[in-house]
This record gives C-alpha cells, structure tokens and sequence, in this order.
C-alpha cells in the first residue's frame, strides 16, 4: 500500500491527510490546533504572536513542532510516512541552537 500525505500548514493549525493512493481513500486525517496545543507555550492566539501596532509574529520552532505532533497522531492512526525520529533529531538539533525558542527566551523574538 502506497499513501500520499498532504499537509496543511495555515495560520491557526497544521492538517495532515494521508490518501492510499492505491484505493483513492482517504486513511487518516489529523489536526493540530496551535492555539489549544501550544497557545500558553508559545503565547499564540489565533495561532500567532502579537507584537502590537498592527505586527504579529509566528512562531517557527511551533511549527516544527506541531509536524512531529502531526507525525505522531498519524502514527497513531496507522500511517506512518514521516519517519518520526529524523523529525525528532532536527527539532532537537533545531531547539537547541537557538535556545528553545519558546517566548521570552533566547531565539525568540517574542
């Protein structure tokens, strides 16, 4: 079986679709929701960082998270396509060069 995974990275959440391309059916949908999953983390509403006087900022160290979260819930739902530990390496390798990223600390401008 051959699985084709779409993923949406939008504004507010990340969306992955995995489709058997074999059958043309639909095997797994999964969402991260930014604001739920890491709104007191990263400080996000409406999945964003607002800096005042009409700027916001977006968190990308939150994005590769929410992939290794989508990876995971599609693992859970039997598709396993993103190879999780390499995603776990450059999310790892990632945090630490600049400082974890996460608001009000080093490498974030939050």
């Amino acid at each position: 079986m051959s699985n084709f995974l779409g993923i949406d990275a939008s504004t507010q959440s990340m969306t992955g679709l995995a489709i058997n391309t074999d059958t043309s059916q639909i095997t797994a949908e999964v969402s991260v929701n930014f604001d739920e999953r890491y709104g007191e983390q990263y400080g996000v509403t409406h999945g964003v960082i607002d800096l005042e006087e009409g700027q916001v900022h977006s968190a990308p160290l939150m994005w590769v998270e929410a992939l290794e979260q989508l990876c995971q819930q599609l693992h859970e739902a039997g598709v396993d396509p993103c190879h999780r530990r390499q995603w776990s390496a450059a999310w790892h390798s990632l945090s630490e060069r600049v400082g974890g990223g996460r608001a009000g600390e080093p490498g974030c401008r939050a």
